[in-house]
């Protein structure tokens, strides 16, 4: 037994020889984290403007959720600059809210707003599984989703165009858009893919470790920003925002799909927001 426990030491002497401490390798696997999320789930822009981005790998976005929270954080911030620069010009609260949810639609190409929309209009029009995954695939929106489509925006503009000034604004952007988008690395932990193809299911299940990881780096984001009690509140409800849709979505689809994950981040989003405005 102590020649074992020798063995164990001098193994891993040996192995912490192979893998020193390498902060530039580190900054490097963050990066791409950080890329592979933006290139996949806030892409449109860049395909836009004629930019090609590499086509999903199987568990890729899984291996990148670290980059959840970062990219939703610079969506959130880009949105804020938005607002402060209408704000600056004189524009009403409600005219500059508009313009920074439009920019986060335009940014993240409306993928989870039209989410949102075709869960509710494949929970709200009901039927078997079968049909309700079929459903969801279906181009024109009915009027279930239209209508959810057209009532979570206006929370969302409303709860922006409600708050004191543009620090305000900027501080709960970043904090519902890092929670919000750290949301959907705890679902895909959590739910397995409805289907045996799609979205959902190309990117696979990520690890414990980097999904503990995305929550953790929203909550620090959240308790800076808001202070601790409005960053539990926020949170608290952020994440009853999202549990609602994964909960529907394992009873009634049998787990997520790309469009489940679009409802999820935009529950979050609306609960944090709903409750940085009743805290004010």
């Amino acid at each position: 037994m102590v020649k074992r426990a020798k063995r164990r030491r001098h193994g891993g002497a040996e192995d912490a020889h192979k893998a020193p401490f390498n902060p530039a390798e580190i900054l490097k696997d963050w990066w791409d984290a950080v890329v592979v999320t933006a290139a996949t789930l806030a892409g449109a822009p860049l395909r836009l403007c004629g930019i090609k981005t590499d086509k999903l790998k199987r568990d890729q976005l899984a291996a990148s959720v670290r980059g959840f929270p970062v990219v939703g954080l610079a969506l959130g911030l880009i949105a804020a600059l938005v607002y402060s620069l209408a704000d600056g010009l004189g524009l009403p609260p409600l005219i500059a809210s508009l313009l920074a949810v439009a920019t986060l639609a335009f940014l993240g190409g409306a993928g989870f707003e039209g989410g949102l929309a075709r869960v509710a209009d494949a929970l709200i029009t009901g039927g078997s599984k079968t049909q309700q995954l079929a459903r969801l695939k279906e181009e024109p929106l009915g009027a279930y989703g239209t209508m959810v489509l057209v009532i979570c925006l206006g929370l969302r503009v409303g709860a922006l165009a409600s708050m004191e000034n543009a620090g305000a604004v900027t501080a709960a952007l970043a904090a519902a858009l890092s929670a919000s988008w750290a949301a959907l690395a705890v679902v895909l932990y959590l739910l397995p893919p409805a289907r045996r193809s799609g979205f959902a299911h190309a990117a696979g299940r990520p690890a414990l470790d980097q999904t503990v990881l995305a929550a953790l780096l929203a909550a620090a984001l959240a308790l800076l920003v808001l202070g601790p009690v409005a960053a539990v509140v926020a949170l608290a409800i952020g994440g009853l925002g999202a549990f609602k849709f994964a909960w529907f979505a394992k009873r009634n689809f049998g787990g997520t799909t790309g469009d489940v994950l679009g409802a999820v981040q935009q529950g979050a989003e609306i609960g944090v927001l709903l409750a940085i405005v009743a805290l004010a």
